[in-house]
């Protein structure tokens, strides 16, 4: 990012990208319309992925992040109940990606820098792909 040239094809690019804001629909049974769909819990992940981060912060951060180093990555943190709560994006130069013996994929993330230390706590340092947005 240093480079005047690369940081503005990166940055033009990720905005495009971000202002492509994500939506779900479903059909009307009846007439086939599709209807906007507000009250899934998926729905509010497109308005605010996390608690510092709008949608379009977010998707410009993951597409900066896939444009620069070729993967980008977020962890999936959920509730009691299993159910999603938010996503917190990792650096992608901490990440590697393992397979264990049966073939299950986790992604080991060295925690770089106190900000990562601090939202990745409750996390293993091997995270399952199930909680891994990739």
């Amino acid at each position: 990012m240093a480079v005047s040239a690369v940081y503005a094809c990166v940055t033009i690019r990720s905005q495009d990208i971000a202002r492509c804001t994500p939506r779900l629909f479903r059909r009307d049974p009846v007439t086939g319309k599709k209807i906007k769909v507000d009250d899934h819990p998926v729905a509010k992940f497109f308005r605010r992925p996390n608690a510092y981060q709008t949608w379009f912060e977010f998707s410009e951060q993951m597409s900066a992040a896939h444009l620069l180093r070729g993967n980008a990555y977020a962890a999936i943190r959920r509730d009691g109940r299993g159910k999603l709560r938010d996503m917190i994006p990792i650096n992608p130069d901490a990440v590697l990606v393992l397979e264990s013996y049966d073939g299950g994929i986790f992604y080991n993330v060295n925690r770089i820098g106190l900000w990562q230390i601090a939202m990745l706590r409750d996390f293993p340092s091997s995270i399952a792909a199930e909680d891994i947005f990739h």
